[in-house]
């Protein structure tokens, strides 16, 4: 299984929210205030009774939706005490067990809180903190962290801008580059469509890092990368649980291309289609359980790839049939013809699972499709 397969490889290794019926964004006790507004903060409404006990309404942006109940709430309390949260869920089920952070201080899951199927609401207790902390569905990434990161990659001269779009919400939308500009292969790996999915994005992360280092000092000329880190930067700042700003899911989008972010990284993969070939797509998200899906259609070395990815991390690999469809996986394979693949992590792997689980599959990519001669 995954996670017994990532605990063997750890063991060999030294943070606008819902827009549905938003009657209190924030609210007030006499020793704590809560609200939501920060990048990933979500809830709907709150209320603080007189014992203190905090609810937290919990309702998607739009309807119907993917049932993935994102929720992130700051809190200020000004004397240490411990602290009742209730999650009470309209339109889905409890699904993230809750992160918590002190500032200062680093995220912990609190174990506790097992997921449990069908529960609508739940209560978290948690320890004594004074100042300020965060509780939410997993551990927050600044937007601004993920655009600075690529930023500083580009002026290092690891990766290039090869163009950035324009969220709904006036925010970039960039994808790197890295290899020739005449490389008569390309490949695209992409990640945070949908903004709860965060172990997917973190893996991503990883992967990029690891790929880009197996890379330096090897000579791979006929192939370039396109990363695009950051798909729905509208979506993550709003905590939305799968949608961008206009409330449509962007993967399923593709071909379609009804929102601003998805339909220019389209039609730069068309420009580029035109003068290279895109021979293969990773697109990195998250869920219940692990998986790398794969079309049954798709050539020796892809299944041969998705066969050495489950071996390595125990994420299943699934073979799906070749369909019409406007995920990016579905288009680009439609489009182009390439070798696609969607990387699915689990909803509960810890951030450190997620990076090895990246930093492999990076180690996989990098034989399969880059420098086979490498043995990497």
């Amino acid at each position: 299984m995954f996670g017994a397969v990532l605990a063997l490889l750890l063991s060999a290794v030294v943070p606008d929210g819902s827009e549905a019926s938003v009657t209190n964004a924030a609210c007030q006790g006499s020793d704590i205030a809560v609200d939501r507004a920060f990048d990933g903060g979500a809830f709907a409404a709150c209320t603080i009774d007189v014992n203190g006990t905090i609810t937290l309404d919990i309702r998607p942006e739009t309807l119907p939706i993917n049932p993935s109940p994102w929720y992130a709430v700051r809190l200020n309390q000004s004397g240490a005490r411990e602290r009742r949260i209730t999650l009470r869920y309209a339109d889905a089920h409890h699904r993230y067990a809750p992160w918590f952070r002190v500032a200062g201080g680093p995220w912990q899951r609190l174990e506790s809180y097992p997921v449990e199927p069908g529960r609508r609401e739940v209560p978290v207790y948690l320890p004594a903190f004074a100042g300020e902390a965060w509780l939410a569905a997993q551990p927050l990434v600044p937007i601004d962290g993920v655009a600075s990161h690529w930023a500083a990659l580009a002026s290092q001269g690891t990766v290039s801008l090869d163009m950035t779009a324009t969220s709904t919400d006036g925010r970039p939308v960039p994808l790197y580059r890295h290899g020739a500009a005449d490389a008569r292969s390309i490949h695209v790996i992409a990640t945070r469509q949908h903004p709860p999915e965060t172990t997917g994005a973190a893996a991503f992360d990883a992967f990029a890092e690891r790929l880009l280092a197996g890379l330096r000092g090897r000579n791979c000329p006929d192939h370039a990368l396109l990363f695009a880190p950051l798909l729905n930067p509208d979506g993550l700042a709003r905590g939305h649980w799968r949608t961008n700003a206009g409330h449509i899911d962007q993967n399923r989008d593709w071909g379609r291309f009804a929102t601003p972010e998805i339909s220019a990284v389209g039609q730069r993969l068309e420009a580029l289609a035109g003068q290279a070939q895109i021979v293969s797509v990773l697109d990195f998200h998250s869920t219940r359980q692990a998986a790398i899906y794969v079309s049954r259609s798709a050539g020796p070395r892809a299944q041969s790839f998705a066969s050495a990815v489950e071996a390595a991390t125990g994420m299943r690999a699934v073979r799906t049939r070749a369909a019409d469809g406007d995920t990016l996986k579905s288009w680009s394979e439609n489009r182009f013809g390439s070798e696609s693949f969607t990387v699915e992590l689990p909803d509960s792997a810890s951030p450190a699972e997620a990076a090895i689980a990246g930093r492999v599959i990076a180690d996989l990519y990098l034989a399969h499709y880059l420098c086979p001669a490498s043995g990497a």
